[in-house]
């Protein structure tokens, strides 16, 4: 306190009541070597004074201004700002690096916690959450389509393009080297109502026709021949919309980028296995219901 000095009291400046502190510590003079920062009086009475020197040893040297304590424990604070990079493959990089230092030279992390945090953990955090909105997401949209078409197993067979789209997204963002983000699952939760749609256009024209007196196998085919060309067409007018973002450059690509990289790698992946698996998986699971339904019932005597 006597060398950062104290505040006893305020003196006024004006009849507004403003005040400025009043600061009183030792002369910058009285304390121009080691010697005579030893001498100052920190403790004790006047009659018997208690120097710094008897309780510290001083001596000249380098050290931080200030020493900051986390949870008790004397800590140092690192800080980084990634440049044209975005936060997760930063801080993925931060800990492989950290990782090869202490197999090196594993002398220096004894009696030390190293410990990634800032915003990467509230990032971190954030897809945590994420993931669980997804998941809702998907259960909601689930929800709507068994109202909608009347049946459990129709959306059932539909849901099947999120699969899709999750292994495109999946490939295209591993290809690219892009680490899942935050931005990577609001891409994942806007897929979970896009992707849907072309399975809904398909299975919608498929039933239209069956109720008109085609039979399954018919039905498919014809269903996939006149739904082909919108299909193709929303999908593409969606993935070119998109490009320009994927394209970019400059800042917040970071953050541009891996979205429009997930819509457009999920997308076109759920089109293409949409057209060919989900009319499969509709005739085999018809085709099963249909025996079920014709399989001759026992009767309790």
């Amino acid at each position: 306190d006597k060398i950062k000095g104290t505040i006893p009291t305020r003196y006024p400046v004006s009849d507004e009541g403003r005040k400025i502190d009043v600061l009183v510590k030792i002369p910058e003079s009285a304390i121009s070597s080691v010697e005579e920062l030893a001498a100052i009086e920190v403790a004790g009475n006047p009659s018997n004074p208690v120097v710094l020197s008897e309780v510290a040893e001083v001596q000249q040297g380098r050290g931080p201004s200030e020493v900051r304590h986390i949870g008790g424990e004397r800590s140092v604070i690192l800080t980084a700002s990634p440049v044209k990079l975005d936060l997760e493959t930063a801080t993925r990089r931060i800990e492989s690096e950290l990782k090869a230092l202490r197999r090196e030279q594993p002398s220096l992390f004894e009696n030390v916690v190293v410990k990634v945090a800032g915003q990467s953990e509230e990032a971190e955090r954030s897809s945590q959450q994420l993931l669980f909105a997804l998941a809702l997401a998907l259960v909601l949209v689930y929800i709507v389509m068994a109202s909608q078409f009347e049946s459990l197993l129709d959306p059932l067979i539909i849901m099947c393009s999120s699969v899709f789209a999750g292994v495109g997204a999946i490939f295209a963002l591993s290809w690219l080297d892009i680490s899942a983000s935050v931005v990577v699952f609001i891409g994942g939760i806007m897929l979970a109502g896009i992707v849907v749609n072309n399975a809904i256009v398909l299975i919608d024209c498929i039933n239209r026709l069956r109720r008109e007196g085609q039979d399954t196998k018919a039905a498919i085919l014809n269903a996939a021949s006149i739904r082909l060309r919108p299909i193709l067409m929303t999908t593409a007018t969606t993935v070119l919309g998109l490009m320009p973002m994927a394209l970019s450059s400059g800042e917040g690509a970071e953050l541009r980028v891996p979205m429009a990289v997930t819509v457009m790698s999920g997308l076109v992946s759920s089109t293409v296995l949409t057209l060919i698996i989900i009319p499969v998986l509709y005739s085999l699971a018809h085709q099963g219901l249909d025996r079920l339904r014709r399989s001759p019932r026992v009767e309790a005597p």
